[in-house]
C-alpha cells in the first residue's frame, strides 16, 4: 500500500511538472506572437513614411520645380536606401535610378510645363516607380 501511495505522488508531481511546462509554452508563444505584430505595426508605419516623399508630388498639373524637387527627392533617397531604390520613368521612356540620367531628364523640364506624376508600388506596398508625363 505504501508503494502504491508513493507512485501516486511522483504521477501527480509529473502530472504538474508536465502542466507547468505547458502553460509555460504557451505564455512564450503568446508574447512572441504580439512582438510579431508589434514589428509589423513598425514595418507599416515605415513604409507609409517612405511612401509619403513620394506621393506628395502624386497628380496632374505638376511644376518643373516639382519636378526637380521630387528628382533630387529619388536621388537622395537612392544614395542613402540601398534597400528600396526608387527607378523614375520620364515620357514613358528607359526607367532608371542613375542620379545623372534622372538629373538630365528633370532639366528637360522647363517652368511652364506641366506634368502627370504617378507613383506605383511592388507587390509589397513600397513605391519603385514614378512616372513623369509631359501633359498637353
Amino acid at each position: 500500500m505504501e508503494n502504491a501511495s508513493k507512485a501516486l505522488l511522483i504521477a501527480a508531481s509529473v502530472l504538474v511538472a508536465i502542466l507547468l511546462i505547458a502553460f509555460a509554452v504557451k505564455t512564450i508563444n503568446s508574447t512572441s506572437g504580439i512582438n510579431e505584430s508589434q514589428q509589423e505595426t513598425m514595418q507599416t508605419a515605415e513604409m507609409a513614411q517612405f511612401n509619403s516623399k513620394f506621393t506628395q508630388y502624386s497628380g496632374s498639373g505638376k511644376s518643373a520645380a516639382q519636378v526637380k524637387a521630387l528628382a533630387n527627392v529619388v536621388i537622395a533617397n537612392n544614395a542613402t536606401n540601398p534597400s528600396h531604390f526608387v527607378f523614375i520613368i520620364f515620357n514613358g521612356r528607359d526607367r532608371t535610378y542613375n542620379s545623372n540620367r534622372i538629373l538630365q531628364w528633370a532639366a528637360e523640364f522647363y517652368e511652364g510645363k506641366k506634368c502627370k506624376i504617378t507613383c506605383e508600388t511592388d507587390d509589397s506596398g513600397w513605391v519603385k516607380n514614378i512616372k513623369i508625363d509631359e501633359e498637353s
